[in-house]
């Protein structure tokens, strides 16, 4: 080769160097939990020079595992929702993240307020079911903006519930749709109550902790902790995000909760549009706290194979629903839920006064000489100013179709991604996970 076709060949490579430099955009992707996670690990595949900013001094969001004593408890997610074809399945064989057997909602033992045995028989339950579908259907057809107490309500009035008792009926709607949907049943949209798709498959817990898919997508990423990002300013050219310092990038993608842009904890420069700022005030964000419980012993022998202990107790809502974890980790563990009302006026008490009042529900249901638990753990998801709720659901003066608005680009430099933004799987982490993805890919079809 001669000296002048060297010289060539290195002119070309050094364009080409200079050009790959030059197409290399910066993105700025603020929030490290799965959405955010997602969206930074695939745009870096792809070339991409990223950095993630994330509020807390962990990653994973609402994705967070504490581990004591040899047992992971989960305090935000917890399950997979459906394993089949779900990417969450796939990232947690990918990560060798560990899951347990299959979660069987209809093994369920059902106490009454004075601690009596099945309370609400499996064959009055599935015709509840039965009467709710069918009430739920006709509403969603001739009041839409109905919720799904109200066809509950209309379904008593019609005396197609004179099968249960009120405090019955309450105790349905408290574990049927509030713990599903973390808000109030007189809150909850008819239609959000039909929105979305479900996955095929079972559902399976975790019980070696969620974060280990976190940790596995973080993995080789540029993270900045204890970042919580305060402003974003953009152009038609670049964006500008305050985070204790500016950070300035390309594109910046906005991964946070529902309720941290409802607080407006983010002020964005020029304003959001109107259909956005609207969609994030209709819109709503739920609550559904967790009490981990771990005693010295397994004392609810007579449960012990029973994937789920209730309690329709007088006052609603109140330690309605017990996951024996013991069944899936072999450990002395049990898991409570609270949703909606209940669980609010339960974060304004200490850890202390909540664990009495699940200990006061569990010995009527087991008798006063059970022991104290010796350890306990509590979520407060509506007091974490990162987070101000669990996940979002659609109220009656809001529409399903708004989630489209939550999730649309703003001048093709602000982006969104997260649970409330995805219209097939809202509330759920494989809603989070493909919101990044889908966000990730909007971004290099602009490159």
């Amino acid at each position: 080769m001669t000296d002048f076709m060297k010289r060539s060949v290195l002119l070309v490579a050094g364009c080409l160097f200079s050009l790959q430099l030059a197409a290399q955009e910066r993105v700025l992707v603020v929030g490290a939990g799965i959405a955010g996670l997602a969206a930074a690990k695939d745009l870096q595949e792809q070339g991409f020079d990223v950095t993630v900013l994330e509020a807390r001094e962990r990653i994973g969001g609402r994705i967070w595992t504490l581990r004591s004593e040899g047992i992971a408890y989960d305090m935000g997610a917890g399950w997979i929702h459906g394993i089949d074809g779900n990417p969450i399945t796939a990232l947690a064989e990918a990560s060798g993240t560990g899951m347990t057997d299959i979660t069987r909602y209809e093994n369920a033992v059902i106490y009454g307020a004075d601690g009596s045995r099945d309370e609400i028989s499996r064959e009055a339950f599935f015709r509840y079911q039965a009467v709710f579908e069918r009430y739920a259907e006709a509403y969603l057809e001739e009041h839409p903006f109905a919720s799904v107490a109200d066809a509950v309500q209309q379904a008593r009035k019609d005396g197609e519930l004179d099968f249960l008792s009120d405090r019955q009926i309450a105790f349905l709607l408290n574990t049927e749709m509030e713990h599903e949907y973390a808000g109030e049943a007189e809150r909850l949209s008819i239609e959000g109550y039909d929105e979305g798709e479900d996955m095929p498959g079972e559902d399976v817990l975790f019980t070696d902790g969620y974060d280990g898919i976190t940790d596995y997508l973080a993995d080789g990423l540029d993270i900045r902790l204890n970042r919580p990002v305060t402003a974003i300013r953009y152009s038609d050219r670049q964006v500008e995000v305050d985070a204790g310092e500016t950070f300035i990038a390309d594109r910046v993608l906005v991964t946070v909760s529902l309720g941290v842009l409802k607080a407006g904890a983010i002020r964005f420069e020029p304003a959001l549009p109107q259909s956005k700022r609207r969609a994030i005030d209709d819109l709503a964000m739920g609550l559904l706290n967790k009490v981990w419980l771990t005693f010295p012993e397994v004392f609810w022998k007579q449960d012990k194979d029973t994937d789920l202990i209730q309690y329709a107790g007088e006052q609603e809502g109140r330690f309605a629903e017990w996951y024996n974890v013991y069944k899936y980790s072999g450990k002395p563990v049990l898991l409570a839920f609270n949703a909606a009302e209940y669980a609010r006026e339960l974060e304004q008490q200490s850890d202390d006064a909540v664990t009495e009042d699940a200990m006061r529900v569990l010995k009527t249901l087991y008798g006063d000489d059970i022991p104290a638990p010796v350890d306990v753990h509590i979520t407060r998801w509506q007091a974490d100013p990162f987070s101000l709720g669990a996940y979002s659901y659609t109220p009656v003066n809001g529409r399903a179709e708004q989630r489209e608005d939550l999730a649309a680009p703003m001048a093709d430099r602000v982006f969104f991604a997260g649970e409330a933004t995805s219209s097939d799987y809202p509330a759920t982490t494989q809603g989070a996970y493909l919101s990044g993805l889908r966000e990730a890919r909007r971004i290099q079809r602009l490159r």
